[in-house]
């Protein structure tokens, strides 16, 4: 049954005309900059945080009034110095006793996830500040369990510190660029499998585990970086393309007493992966995932570094595949682990070890379950989010091991995101809506409000006078021509501020369309958003539509695409542009499709195949032939090239170059380390030998997202010239 859901964004004040704003106000300005409650770390003790409060490191009570809730002043962060000058910090964590604090300093971002900074630790009880590894920048950072030593990781090897002794013990002596890493991920584990510390502490910090990454077979890319100067420079790394070598990667394991490193894995079966490694609470036992390149297999071994057995402890499976996350926990009594399964709607199972029976903790029928918050695991709790169905909020519940006392206990609507105290008894909640922002909250949890820590009210009061507009979520049907089935898709409308039923629009259809991905959604969606509403005031209707593929809708929603993406997407997409055709408000001559990255590539064939729809296409950073994108995110959906030719190449943007009809802007920055600026190169080359006409831009030097607040004010004054051409 068709649904229809209307957010309306801001009621304008009576008394007040609705006001234009500017290109200048989103992206230089930042006029409507949401404020957040950050910065802070729940304490041990019961209802308390750390937090930065006007320069001092505090103990706050939440639970009191704002004027009552210091408790304890930690320190003076102006105290936090070395060599007499003041530390310009940009995170803090304590250790596990909270005796220490590392304190990040100078960070410079190296790819998505990882960057390199200073690192100093302060000593709460001696007030006295020191630096890791004194003014060198440094990858990763880590205190023991005992807070007693530190490992770190610097050009590519590992190394540990003793901050009794103050002795340095450097563990590996093998690293080196492009060849040898160790302790950190690679460039397409960091990308793919979200990680960047790639070593662990036991919980007796008596050992440390650590990855090896060897890079020497794996192929690297080379990029031009002009940056100004009077000859360019080479910047190289290693990039494994679908269907090429990846790193062979192993597990070894440091002794501190012996000083000994043994290897545990030996990295022999090449078509795997190795994305997660951690100690259990028995400080011998070390828990590794393994992955088998196709990424349908996955297998939890329990390594015992004393005997060197191993034991498996998970076996997963999947018809399609498998994706590796932060969703399995271990618990402390090491015989227990609780995850989220790959199929359906993401169950929630429980495995024991001993009696190696693996039990079904809830199941929903449509609702699809998102993270594992916490486990309470004296109560015997879990705590998740999941979206309901239609998958437009996402929610906080709870549930006991054996599948009873389901509650849902964040119920505002939105997408909800809890951080819940280790304790059990508190959670803060970030609340995001598509028409009232961000704001931040304290809840018990049995879902008790305590009181609103941040809500953005002066900023929505200016949002208030504003010319925006409502928001209708609403859905639509597509019918599968092979299997005959009929699917429902979900999308959203911003129609201009003064709409008229019987005026004629322009359209901007945006989306991303990836697997997995999810925009029509009730989540404040930023700067682009109110780009969106720019648009729409400028005189446009602006569409977007989740196609087959994306998330939220369960397992076999999500994994139909796979073994030949682009097919379904673009089918959906095109089916999207003639419903939005047959409203009376649109102008059928005038839709336009807006894509990054995955949504360039999708913009990309939405502009070739459906010339009979679509006006124009903006495709930013797109990937323009699946062959040249990484290894670990291409294969998990085509396999490797050599097996699946036709799912690589039947709906690559290069090869229907030659039926390009409308107006074609590509985008791309020249440093993209992830969709390499090779994309868009062959793209133009397809279209050049076609004798087509297009426009491009390039950003030197820009990475993957084009970032800089004059480059953003570029890029999107350029799009909105480029879509203004239409209303002429």
């Amino acid at each position: 049954m068709k649904y229809i859901f209307q957010y309306f964004l801001f009621f304008f004040l009576f008394e007040i005309e609705a006001q234009n704003f500017t290109l200048e106000d989103i992206w230089t300005k930042n006029t409507f900059q949401m404020n957040t409650f950050d910065g802070y770390k729940w304490a041990k003790k019961s209802g308390t945080i750390y937090k930065i409060d006007q320069k001092q490191l505090v103990l706050w009570d939440i639970l009191k009034d704002i004027k009552d809730k210091k408790i304890a002043s930690i320190c003076n962060t102006e105290n936090w110095k070395y060599n007499n000058k003041t530390i310009d910090y940009q995170s803090f964590e304590f250790s596990n006793d909270e005796s220490k604090i590392i304190l990040e300093a100078e960070s410079e971002q190296i790819y998505r996830r990882s960057s390199k900074a200073i690192f100093y630790i302060y000593d709460v009880k001696e007030n006295a500040v020191e630096p890791v590894a004194d003014s060198l920048k440094l990858s990763t950072c880590e205190l023991s369990p005992d807070a007693k030593k530190i490992a770190y990781t610097f050009n590519n090897n590992l190394y540990i510190k003793d901050l009794i002794t103050k002795k340095t013990t450097q563990i590996t002596t093998d690293g080196k660029p492009n060849f040898i890493i160790n302790g950190t991920s690679d460039w397409v584990y960091e990308e793919e499998f979200e990680i960047v510390k790639c070593f662990d502490w036991s919980s007796d910090s008596k050992k440390i585990a650590f990855l090896r990454f060897d890079e020497s077979e794996v192929k690297q890319y080379n990029m031009q970086l002009w940056q100004g100067n009077l000859y360019p420079t080479d910047y190289t790394f290693k990039y494994p393309k679908a269907g090429e070598k990846n790193a062979n990667v192993s597990v070894l394991v440091y002794d501190l007493l012996t000083q000994k490193t043994d290897t545990i894995y030996n990295g022999t079966n090449k078509n795997s992966y190795v994305p997660r490694l951690k100690w259990t609470n028995i400080p011998t036992i070390l828990s590794v995932t393994h992955l088998n390149r196709n990424q349908d297999s996955l297998c939890l071994k329990y390594y015992n570094t004393v005997d060197y057995i191993s034991e498996i402890a998970l076996f997963q499976t999947n018809k399609t595949y498998i994706e590796v996350d932060d969703n399995l926990k271990l618990l402390s009594n090491s015989n227990q682990i609780i995850y989220k399964s790959h199929t359906g709607f993401r169950n929630i199972m429980i495995t024991d070890l001993k009696t190696k029976k693996s039990n079904q903790v809830i199941s929903f029928a449509n609702q699809e379950i998102q993270e594992i918050l916490a486990i309470d695991e004296v109560k015997k709790r879990i705590y998740f989010t999941a979206k309901d169905f239609p998958p437009l909020n996402k929610f906080v519940y709870s549930i006991d091991y054996d599948g009873k006392n389901l509650k849902k206990i964040i119920t505002t609507l939105g997408v909800n995101n809890a951080e819940i105290s280790p304790t059990f008894d508190y959670m803060l909640v970030l609340n995001s809506t598509i028409d009232n922002g961000v704001s931040y909250a304290l809840y018990q949890t049995n879902g008790l409000k305590i009181k609103d820590l941040e809500s953005n009210l002066a900023l929505k009061k200016k949002l208030k006078t504003l010319a925006f507009s409502k928001l209708e979520f609403s859905s639509f049907n597509v019918k599968d021509s092979t299997s005959n089935k009929t699917y429902n898709l979900n999308y959203y409308l911003i129609k201009p501020p003064e709409f008229d039923a019987t005026k004629k629009y322009p359209v901007l259809m945006y989306f991303y369309g990836g697997p997995g991905s999810q925009e029509v959604i009730n989540e404040w969606q930023g700067k682009n958003y109110l780009w969106f509403q720019y648009l729409a005031q400028s005189g446009f209707v602006v569409a977007c539509s989740d196609n087959r593929g994306t998330g939220g809708q369960g397992t076999d929603f999500k994994d139909i695409t796979t073994g030949i993406l682009g097919e379904k997407e673009v089918k959906d997409q095109i089916a999207f542009g003639k419903f939005l055709q047959s409203q009376s408000f649109v102008d059928k001559s005038n839709i336009a499709t807006f894509g990054w990255s995955f949504g360039g590539y999708l913009s990309s064939l939405c502009i070739l195949l459906g010339a009979d729809v679509f006006h124009s296409a903006i495709a930013v950073a797109p990937v323009t032939s699946w062959r040249f994108y990484d290894t670990i995110y291409t294969e998990r959906y085509l396999k490797n090239p050599t097996d699946n030719a036709k799912g690589y190449d039947a709906y690559s943007p290069l090869n229907h170059a030659n039926k390009l009809k409308g107006k074609y802007l590509l985008v791309h920055g020249t440093g993209d380390d992830n969709v390499h600026f090779q994309n868009t190169i062959e793209m133009q080359r397809a279209l050049q030998n076609a004798g087509k006409q297009f426009e491009s831009v390039f950003y030197p030097d820009k990475s993957h997202g084009i970032g800089g607040a004059k480059t953003r004010l570029h890029l999107y004054t350029k799009m909105t010239n480029f879509l203004l051409e239409m209303k002429k």
